[in-house]
């Protein structure tokens, strides 16, 4: 049995016509599965950070915590939102940052009369004002999680 130059060009026609769109639709699942992935966790990852800050504000906020810890968390808390904030833009192309509100308010915080007249080993009592400008930069920082959190599943 013989083949012809047609038929075999009819034999590449019909696997490219079969193989073709099996590769194009193996390629974009894959690389949706993976970005979807991605997505999930970094959604977890902020889940994550924003669960121990939630722990954070309200420990501080009951007096838990004296000078030394508050100034600890803060610079654990702004490393990871270095970090998120770096991954938001790199990965994702989002220019939303994280940071910069919590340097505002651990600027805020450390800065208060409540905070700098208690020694270094006492427990920090926020006055009813410093108290609610708190928790008013707290929202804005999870309205700006919220608005990171949207931009991930457009």
């Amino acid at each position: 049995m013989e083949f012809s130059f047609s038929d075999i060009i009819a034999t590449l026609a019909l696997l490219s016509s079969i193989g073709v769109p099996i590769y194009i639709a193996d390629r974009l699942q894959n690389k949706f599965l993976k970005n979807t992935n991605l997505k999930t966790y970094h959604v977890k990852l902020l889940d994550d950070i924003f669960s121990d800050y939630k722990n954070f504000i309200e420990d501080s906020l009951k007096g838990n915590y004296n000078r030394r810890d508050i100034a600890n968390k803060f610079k654990m808390f702004s490393i990871r939102f270095d970090s998120i904030d770096k991954q938001n833009f790199e990965r994702f192309n989002i220019s939303e940052k994280l940071q910069p509100i919590n340097r505002q308010l651990h600027m805020f915080t450390t800065g208060t009369n409540d905070y700098n007249s208690t020694p270094t080993s006492g427990k920090v009592k926020f006055s009813n004002s410093a108290k609610i400008q708190i928790e008013t930069l707290y929202s804005l920082l999870l309205k700006t999680n919220g608005d990171i959190i949207f931009s991930l599943h457009k």
